[in-house]
């Protein structure tokens, strides 16, 4: 624990937030920038660093958002991308981000009503 806190404090944007310190399964609650992390990785009492839980979003939760409901998006400049699914279908927040759609399967081949999964794999893309 010694070794844990000294290369903590090495940084005074770091800190110790909890620590639970029984001597078969220590754990440390810290906040640390790159350096200190990489001084805690190279520490051969440290068997396991993880990042903080981020929030994970259902695609039920945003599916039939509006764009009133998001934030305003930071627009970036990347390279295009393809996509291959059943089909983009409208949706308010996708104009912008979906250049051409085309259809390149014979007109007579028996497929499934499109879904909306081709939307949600776009908007994930943009």
């Amino acid at each position: 624990m010694q070794d844990v806190r000294l290369a903590i404090a090495q940084s005074s944007a770091a800190a110790v937030l909890t620590a639970d310190e029984r001597s078969r399964f220590t754990v440390v609650r810290a906040r640390v920038d790159r350096e200190v992390l990489d001084s805690l990785l190279d520490l051969a009492v440290v068997d396991r660093i993880r990042a903080p839980p981020a929030p994970r979003l259902e695609p039920s939760t945003w599916r039939n958002a509006t764009i009133e409901d998001l934030p305003t998006p930071r627009i970036e400049t990347v390279a295009p991308m393809g996509l291959i699914d059943d089909g983009v279908m409208e949706h308010p927040l996708l104009p912008t981000a979906v250049i051409a759609s085309r259809t390149a399967v014979p007109a007579d081949h028996a497929w499934l009503p499109p879904s909306d999964h081709g939307t949600l794999v776009a908007g994930l893309y943009a």
